[in-house]
């Protein structure tokens, strides 16, 4: 999980670059190509991104036997 400075760091460092994912990426260290494109979206959508990020749900069930 990335902290929320962490992640509008990396959406500034994105439009500073031009949008170039590749570049952002190594500049930083991270995100994946997949987590930027996503906050670069939350961030032109609202205009800002959510304090916390969300996990998704767990997909399946985990049994122990």
């Amino acid at each position: 999980m990335y902290s929320y400075d962490e992640r509008l760091k990396a959406v500034e460092l994105y439009l500073k670059f031009g949008k170039r994912i590749g570049r952002t990426i190594r500049h930083l260290g991270y995100p994946t190509k997949h987590s930027l494109k996503k906050w670069h979206q939350e961030f032109t959508m609202r205009g800002k991104l959510e304090l916390t990020c969300a996990r998704s749900k767990q997909k399946y069930l985990v049994k122990h036997i």
